[in-house]
């Protein structure tokens, strides 16, 4: 009889979680949204995905000529401010690595909600730097 009544338990306490909303435990399936912004200028067409969440996550750029013809091979600095609210260590530098086909990825820590720019800085062969921002806006809870 106590097997029985243990499973009963346990069944109502799955049952109980899967019946809540994502915020709540660990069981629960929770959905990361993702948001692109895109830019175009100089001869460049930009496309940054972001993560919207809290935390560290990882940014995407995706570098393309005007004609749509991935640009692969090249150097890019970038870094991620909050305009709004100065704090200490920000603007922080980022370190974009090359993944394929024109797309570049880095390591982001957002500390907490509100909005935040990225900036994305590339070189060309004559060794002009163009520059793009992209904001954020992550949600304060």
């Amino acid at each position: 009889m106590p097997f029985i009544r243990k499973l009963t338990t346990v069944c109502m306490a799955l049952t109980l979680l899967a019946s809540l909303p994502p915020m709540y435990g660990a069981f629960a399936a929770s959905k990361v949204v993702t948001a692109r912004v895109d830019r175009q200028g100089d001869g460049y067409v930009w496309s940054m995905q972001s993560p919207i969440k809290i935390g560290l996550v990882q940014v995407s750029l995706l570098l393309k000529d005007e004609k749509g013809k991935p640009l692969v091979g090249r150097e890019i600095s970038g870094s991620i401010r909050m305009p709004t609210m100065p704090m200490e260590g920000y603007p922080a530098e980022l370190a974009f690595n090359e993944d394929k086909d024109g797309r570049y990825l880095a390591l982001v820590q957002y500390p907490h909600g509100g909005y935040w720019e990225i900036t994305a800085t590339v070189a060309d062969e004559q060794g002009r730097k163009h520059t793009q921002t992209f904001g954020f806006d992550l949600p304060m809870d």
